[in-house]
């Protein structure tokens, strides 16, 4: 099982992010983040996921408008299935899914933005 993130509204409506084991992610809409979005109000570094075990953990970069789950503001935390994340007018959910991690690597090509 993966982390899975799926872009509910904003700019990227309908993308999706497999999170890969051992990977550190940024997401932000800065040219070296691995998960880029397009949304204006999201910081260039805006987070970070990371694995911790079988956890995934969300952590601030020090973003200008922060990180919200479940509606509320956070610095850190562990996601869980169900999650709704919002940076800036993006909404993201988080959930578990069974994916093959070896299919993930079609979503790091350095060519997607």
């Amino acid at each position: 099982m993966l982390g899975l993130l799926k872009v509910n509204h904003g700019p990227d409506k309908e993308r999706e992010f497999p999170l890969r084991r051992g990977r550190v992610e940024i997401i932000g809409r800065g040219q070296t983040a691995t998960i880029r979005l397009c949304d204006p109000q999201v910081s260039r570094y805006h987070c970070r996921l990371q694995y911790d075990g079988d956890k995934v953990l969300l952590s601030d970069s020090g973003s200008s408008s922060g990180i919200f789950v479940n509606g509320e503001r956070v610095s850190r935390h562990e996601l869980q299935t169900g999650d709704v994340i919002v940076l800036g007018e993006t909404q993201i959910s988080f959930q578990w899914a069974d994916i093959d991690e070896k299919s993930t690597e079609a979503f790091y090509s350095p060519d997607t933005p």
